[in-house]
């Protein structure tokens, strides 16, 4: 979500809106709206949007939501919202911008973050024998996690960025501390 909000802001976007389903957010333990509600604190008050979670699609809610908050950019995995937005008569990315926090492979055409399925197979494979090596069997006495990190896919439903893509990633990333 960081890196997607720093190509939003290198396109000028700056009342950005999420929408997501509740069951795809749980299935990531609200990964997904807990790094949404993290960057909305770094924005302006009067930039700050409340997530639309919903149980299930409602184009009517969602509309609802969008007339009253008026987002310049919406982030989602949701294909409806496009779809939505379209049927209602908005053109993307000239009146409104579409990110996706979760793209496949396939997904050249939309802008967002790709989810880089084969280094996830590659690394459940390596983490698969080396457990083998150590002769663990189940479930993990101390669970753990183990996270890729998503590419940025430029596609052509957002507008453009008036400077380079790696600029402001080690811009954004070099005030961060480890420990």
């Amino acid at each position: 979500m960081g890196t997607l909000f720093a190509e939003l802001e290198k396109r000028s976007y700056q009342r950005v809106g999420l929408v997501n389903l509740r069951e795809h957010d749980k299935r990531v333990d609200n990964n997904w709206l807990a790094a949404y509600l993290v960057e909305q604190t770094r924005l302006r008050p009067e930039n700050q949007l409340p997530p639309l979670v919903l149980e299930e699609w409602n184009a009517k809610t969602f509309l609802s939501w969008f007339a009253r908050f008026r987002p310049d950019v919406i982030v989602t995995r949701l294909p409806e919202v496009l779809q939505s937005l379209r049927r209602a008569g908005y053109s993307i990315p000239d009146d409104i911008g579409v990110a996706f926090h979760t793209l496949d492979e396939k997904s050249r055409s939309l802008s967002g973050m790709k989810k880089n399925s084969f280094q996830i197979g590659a690394m459940a494979v390596d983490l698969l024998i080396d457990m083998l090596h150590r002769n663990e069997r189940g479930v993990p006495p101390c669970p753990y996690l183990l996270m890729v990190e998503g590419s940025w896919v430029e596609g052509n439903t957002l507008r453009e960025s008036s400077e380079p893509t790696a600029l402001v990633s080690i811009t954004r990333h070099s005030n961060q501390s480890t420990v």
